[in-house]
Protein backbone atom coordinates (compact mmCIF):
# COMPACT_ATOMS: atom_id res chain seq x y z
CA UNK A 1 0.00 0.00 0.00
CA UNK A 2 1.55 3.54 -1.18
CA UNK A 3 0.69 6.30 1.14
CA UNK A 4 0.48 10.27 0.58
CA UNK A 5 0.88 13.32 2.23
CA UNK A 6 -2.16 15.21 3.46
CA UNK A 7 -1.29 18.59 5.38
CA UNK A 8 1.48 17.04 7.67
CA UNK A 9 -0.38 13.75 8.25
CA UNK A 10 0.63 10.67 6.06
CA UNK A 11 -2.55 8.42 4.70
CA UNK A 12 -3.34 5.45 2.26
CA UNK A 13 -2.85 7.01 -1.10
CA UNK A 14 -6.69 5.92 -2.30
CA UNK A 15 -7.76 8.14 0.53
CA UNK A 16 -9.58 11.69 -0.80
CA UNK A 17 -12.24 11.75 1.94
CA UNK A 18 -9.22 14.25 3.95
CA UNK A 19 -8.02 16.14 1.38
CA UNK A 20 -10.49 19.18 2.40
CA UNK A 21 -10.48 18.45 6.29
CA UNK A 22 -6.66 18.38 6.13
CA UNK A 23 -6.21 21.21 4.66
CA UNK A 24 -8.65 23.35 6.09
CA UNK A 25 -6.04 22.99 9.35
CA UNK A 26 -5.24 20.60 12.23
CA UNK A 27 -8.37 17.69 12.43
CA UNK A 28 -10.82 18.46 15.21
CA UNK A 29 -8.25 20.52 17.13
CA UNK A 30 -11.35 22.89 18.76
CA UNK A 31 -13.11 19.91 19.60
CA UNK A 32 -9.65 18.42 21.27
CA UNK A 33 -8.61 21.31 22.72
CA UNK A 34 -12.32 21.85 24.69
CA UNK A 35 -11.99 18.40 26.06
CA UNK A 36 -8.57 17.66 27.30
CA UNK A 37 -9.56 22.04 28.74
CA UNK A 38 -12.44 20.13 30.61
CA UNK A 39 -10.53 17.03 31.56
CA UNK A 40 -7.16 18.49 32.64
CA UNK A 41 -9.11 21.00 35.11
CA UNK A 42 -10.45 17.81 36.60
CA UNK A 43 -7.18 15.43 36.88
CA UNK A 44 -4.25 14.40 34.60
CA UNK A 45 -4.10 12.87 32.05
CA UNK A 46 -1.45 10.27 31.28
CA UNK A 47 -2.53 7.11 30.27
CA UNK A 48 -4.46 6.71 27.11
CA UNK A 49 -6.69 4.51 24.80
CA UNK A 50 -7.22 5.47 21.38
CA UNK A 51 -9.81 3.18 20.33
CA UNK A 52 -9.93 3.26 16.66
CA UNK A 53 -6.51 4.98 16.24
CA UNK A 54 -7.21 5.71 12.28
CA UNK A 55 -3.57 7.40 11.07
CA UNK A 56 -2.71 9.27 14.73
CA UNK A 57 -5.24 12.13 14.17
CA UNK A 58 -5.57 12.11 17.69
CA UNK A 59 -2.81 10.60 19.26
CA UNK A 60 0.24 12.55 17.75
CA UNK A 61 -1.27 15.80 19.65
CA UNK A 62 -2.42 14.15 22.43
CA UNK A 63 1.77 13.03 22.63
CA UNK A 64 2.98 16.63 22.80
CA UNK A 65 0.39 17.20 25.68
CA UNK A 66 2.63 17.94 29.46
CA UNK A 67 0.97 15.34 30.90
CA UNK A 68 0.47 12.52 28.66
CA UNK A 69 2.79 9.13 29.27
CA UNK A 70 1.76 6.38 27.23
CA UNK A 71 -0.95 5.43 24.69
CA UNK A 72 -2.28 1.90 23.90
CA UNK A 73 -3.55 2.50 20.55
CA UNK A 74 -6.41 -0.17 18.43
CA UNK A 75 -6.23 -0.45 14.79
CA UNK A 76 -7.73 -2.95 12.88
CA UNK A 77 -6.87 -1.62 9.68
CA UNK A 78 -3.53 -2.20 8.52
CA UNK A 79 -3.18 0.66 5.29
CA UNK A 80 -4.12 3.34 8.09
CA UNK A 81 -2.14 1.77 11.21
CA UNK A 82 0.86 1.41 8.89
CA UNK A 83 0.53 5.39 8.55
CA UNK A 84 0.00 5.64 12.19
CA UNK A 85 2.81 4.38 12.85
CA UNK A 86 5.00 6.51 10.41
CA UNK A 87 2.91 9.35 11.76
CA UNK A 88 4.14 8.73 15.61
CA UNK A 89 7.59 8.70 14.51
CA UNK A 90 9.99 10.48 17.40
CA UNK A 91 7.66 8.91 20.28
CA UNK A 92 8.09 5.61 21.86
CA UNK A 93 5.93 5.77 24.10
CA UNK A 94 2.84 3.64 22.61
CA UNK A 95 1.65 0.48 21.53
CA UNK A 96 -0.73 -0.34 18.89
CA UNK A 97 -2.81 -3.05 18.30
CA UNK A 98 -3.52 -4.79 15.10
CA UNK A 99 -7.43 -5.81 16.62
CA UNK A 100 -10.43 -4.73 16.61
CA UNK A 101 -12.58 -3.58 20.21
CA UNK A 102 -15.91 -4.75 20.96
CA UNK A 103 -17.92 -7.02 23.46
CA UNK A 104 -16.52 -10.54 23.38
CA UNK A 105 -13.43 -12.01 21.81
CA UNK A 106 -14.20 -13.64 18.17
CA UNK A 107 -13.66 -13.09 14.76
CA UNK A 108 -15.44 -10.38 12.66
CA UNK A 109 -15.36 -8.93 8.99
CA UNK A 110 -13.62 -5.47 8.58
CA UNK A 111 -15.31 -3.40 5.53
CA UNK A 112 -12.60 -0.93 4.11
CA UNK A 113 -13.94 2.00 2.29
CA UNK A 114 -10.60 3.38 0.45
CA UNK A 115 -11.67 6.49 -0.44
CA UNK A 116 -12.17 7.37 2.92
CA UNK A 117 -10.05 5.22 5.10
CA UNK A 118 -11.63 7.04 8.27
CA UNK A 119 -14.35 4.93 7.29
CA UNK A 120 -14.35 1.66 8.11
CA UNK A 121 -16.27 -0.47 9.93
CA UNK A 122 -16.22 -4.34 11.84
CA UNK A 123 -19.05 -6.87 11.94
CA UNK A 124 -18.91 -9.73 14.11
CA UNK A 125 -19.04 -13.10 12.26
CA UNK A 126 -18.34 -16.68 13.06
CA UNK A 127 -15.31 -16.60 10.68
CA UNK A 128 -13.73 -13.16 9.38
CA UNK A 129 -10.35 -11.65 8.61
CA UNK A 130 -9.71 -9.43 12.07
CA UNK A 131 -9.77 -10.63 15.00
CA UNK A 132 -11.94 -8.64 17.86
CA UNK A 133 -11.44 -8.69 21.84
CA UNK A 134 -12.70 -6.60 24.72
CA UNK A 135 -10.84 -4.05 26.35
CA UNK A 136 -11.44 -5.67 29.76
CA UNK A 137 -8.96 -8.77 27.97
CA UNK A 138 -6.16 -6.57 28.28
CA UNK A 139 -6.24 -6.16 32.06
CA UNK A 140 -5.08 -2.29 32.07
CA UNK A 141 -4.94 -1.04 35.46
CA UNK A 142 -4.60 2.20 34.91
CA UNK A 143 -6.35 4.63 32.21
CA UNK A 144 -7.12 7.82 32.54
CA UNK A 145 -9.01 8.88 29.01
CA UNK A 146 -10.81 6.39 26.22
CA UNK A 147 -11.30 7.95 23.19
CA UNK A 148 -13.26 5.60 20.78
CA UNK A 149 -14.21 6.00 16.99
CA UNK A 150 -15.47 3.16 15.90
CA UNK A 151 -17.89 3.60 13.29
CA UNK A 152 -21.13 2.32 14.80
CA UNK A 153 -19.66 0.02 16.90
CA UNK A 154 -19.37 1.45 20.12
CA UNK A 155 -22.10 0.44 22.10
CA UNK A 156 -20.25 -3.12 21.65
CA UNK A 157 -17.13 -1.69 22.70
CA UNK A 158 -18.32 -0.90 26.21
CA UNK A 159 -20.37 -4.01 26.56
CA UNK A 160 -16.78 -5.18 26.46
CA UNK A 161 -14.51 -2.30 29.07
CA UNK A 162 -17.20 -2.50 31.74
CA UNK A 163 -14.82 -4.11 34.04
CA UNK A 164 -12.23 -1.58 32.82
CA UNK A 165 -14.36 1.44 33.49
CA UNK A 166 -15.34 0.21 37.10
CA UNK A 167 -11.74 -0.38 37.88
CA UNK A 168 -9.96 2.79 36.39
CA UNK A 169 -13.01 5.25 36.49
CA UNK A 170 -11.39 6.92 33.30
CA UNK A 171 -12.74 10.14 31.24
CA UNK A 172 -15.25 7.90 27.97
CA UNK A 173 -14.78 10.08 24.95
CA UNK A 174 -17.38 8.46 22.19
CA UNK A 175 -17.93 10.14 18.52
CA UNK A 176 -21.89 9.22 17.81
CA UNK A 177 -22.44 10.54 14.38
CA UNK A 178 -25.92 9.53 13.68
CA UNK A 179 -25.08 7.70 10.21
CA UNK A 180 -23.04 5.04 11.59
CA UNK A 181 -25.44 4.73 14.88
CA UNK A 182 -26.40 1.24 15.31
CA UNK A 183 -28.06 2.00 19.22
CA UNK A 184 -30.06 4.49 19.96
CA UNK A 185 -28.38 7.57 21.96
CA UNK A 186 -31.28 6.86 24.60
CA UNK A 187 -29.39 3.20 25.17
CA UNK A 188 -25.96 4.84 25.37
CA UNK A 189 -27.14 6.77 28.15
CA UNK A 190 -28.73 3.66 30.29
CA UNK A 191 -25.58 1.55 29.79
CA UNK A 192 -23.85 4.50 31.00
CA UNK A 193 -25.94 5.54 33.77
CA UNK A 194 -25.97 1.77 34.63
CA UNK A 195 -22.42 1.44 35.55
CA UNK A 196 -21.83 5.17 36.89
CA UNK A 197 -21.24 7.53 34.18
CA UNK A 198 -22.89 10.58 32.67
CA UNK A 199 -22.64 12.58 30.11
CA UNK A 200 -20.35 16.19 30.59
CA UNK A 201 -19.89 17.20 27.62
CA UNK A 202 -21.04 17.38 24.04
CA UNK A 203 -19.44 19.00 21.01
CA UNK A 204 -20.71 18.08 17.73
CA UNK A 205 -20.45 14.65 17.07
CA UNK A 206 -18.09 14.51 20.61
CA UNK A 207 -19.49 13.08 23.60
CA UNK A 208 -17.70 12.94 26.76
CA UNK A 209 -18.58 10.73 30.09
CA UNK A 210 -17.16 10.42 33.38
CA UNK A 211 -17.57 8.37 36.25
CA UNK A 212 -19.91 10.17 38.81
CA UNK A 213 -17.91 10.65 42.63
Amino acid sequence: MTNKMIGNYLFPSSDTHFDRWMLEGEYQKKQRDALFEYMEERRPIEYIADVGAHVGLWSRPMMHRANTKYIWAFEPNSSVRECYVLNMGGFDNYSIYPVALGHKNMKGFLNVETDNSGNTNIHPTKSGNTEIRTLDSFNFEHLDYIKVDVEGFEYNFLQGAVDTLNRCRPFVHLEMKSKNMRNSKDDFYRFMKNIGYSQVMKIGAEVLYDYNT
